[in-house]
């Protein structure tokens, strides 16, 4: 989709132009060379490309959460200058050694999306691919669930009593894991478990809310595994869902409400 102008796109709005001029200056400072900043079908998209380094982030538009949309904007743009420097650096290393580096560039791709979005808060992920040379690039996760009204993001622990729950949500997560690789083809064997991570909930857990048929309740939580997480790059990502009755109980009465069951 080619992204839309200022005069097609409702940026005429003094607050939509604000926010742009900002962002735009922000990106000029950590990417001088910015090659296009705009938005497009309901997401700001900055993109930059040398013949060393090509990245692209997709953010999504969020004029009611003006706090959560600088935050994952000023991630992003920080992000995208510290890899960008490190592709430049490394173009500089391999020349100061007389070795030509007119091969595949390097390249980051993130976009944020929201994946479930309630009166009092929004769970978002960041899926991010990269590559840097060698025979394949990487996949990573980064999530975030903000609570509009506090205008913070609450991790895990604040979601749930983790101490409590953490016994029963490994369980399930074993058992997701277990169902998903025989569906894949990949029996789940000891050494799997000695060479790879097991799927454990932690604090810093990548986790995103599931919704549910009906509008702002949740049925679950996804929890997110990059290739090489819980077993061979070729087996690629893994996503593992585990029903709220697993967890429920333990849940913050704040967020309770967002998995009942009336």
């Amino acid at each position: 989709m080619r992204p839309r102008n200022a005069e097609g796109s409702g940026l005429r709005s003094p607050r939509r132009l604000r926010w742009h001029l900002r962002a735009f200056l922000l990106l000029a400072l950590f990417l001088p060379r910015a090659t296009s900043l705009a938005e497009e079908g309901g997401e700001v998209l900055v993109a930059w490309r040398s013949p060393v380094v090509e990245v692209e982030a997709r953010l999504p538009w969020l004029p009611a959460d003006p706090e959560l949309a600088a935050r994952l904007r000023e991630t992003a743009l920080a992000a995208l200058a510290r890899f960008v420097a490190e592709a430049e650096a490394q173009r500089a290393a391999l020349l100061a050694e007389g070795i030509e580096t007119a091969g595949v560039p390097w390249d980051r791709r993130s976009r944020v999306e929201i994946r479930f979005a309630a009166p009092c808060c929004l769970s978002l992920l960041r899926e991010i691919t990269d590559y840097t040379g060698g025979a394949h690039g990487n996949t990573a996760f980064e999530s975030l669930f903000w609570d509009r009204e506090r205008k913070a993001v609450v991790g895990l622990d604040a979601l749930l009593d983790l101490a409590a729950a953490k016994p029963a949500l490994d369980r399930a997560l074993e058992e997701a894991l277990r169902r998903e690789k025989h569906r894949r083809g990949f029996p789940l064997t000891g050494d799997d478990r000695d060479i790879f991570g097991r799927p454990r909930a932690e604090a810093d857990s990548v986790f995103t809310l599931v919704p549910d048929r009906r509008p702002g309740r949740a049925v679950g939580l996804l929890f997110h595994f990059p290739p090489y997480a819980l077993g061979p790059y070729a087996e690629g990502s893994y996503r593992l869902f585990v029903p709220a009755a697993g967890f429920a109980a333990r849940l913050r009465p704040r967020y309770r409400p967002l998995f009942a069951d009336e």
